[in-house]
């Protein structure tokens, strides 16, 4: 978990580090909620739309209402990948 978190805090690439943050939000997702908002506010798409993915982690845990708002958010992403993943967590 350690060298997966720094790949997720310190890789210089958007992509390894949605990567590093998908699989560790499947470990635990409540424990990288800071994480989550973070990645949702980045400037890199990639990032954006693991935080989107990830919402889907929470689906059993979240309060239903929140999870929507969340979703909601997202819809008006100016990149389509983002926009989609949100529909993906919806319809799942």
């Amino acid at each position: 978990r350690s060298v997966v978190r720094r790949a997720m805090e310190e890789d210089p690439s958007p992509g390894v580090r949605a990567a590093a943050f998908r699989e560790l939000h499947r470990i635990d997702p409540e424990a990288l909620g800071a994480e989550r908002a973070r990645f949702a506010a980045d400037e890199s798409w990639v990032l954006r739309e693991a935080a989107t993915l990830a919402l889907a982690d929470l689906a059993e845990l979240a309060d239903p209402e929140l999870l929507l708002r969340e979703l909601a958010a997202r819809r008006d992403d100016p990149a389509s990948p983002v926009r989609n993943a949100a529909a993906q967590v919806l319809f799942e």
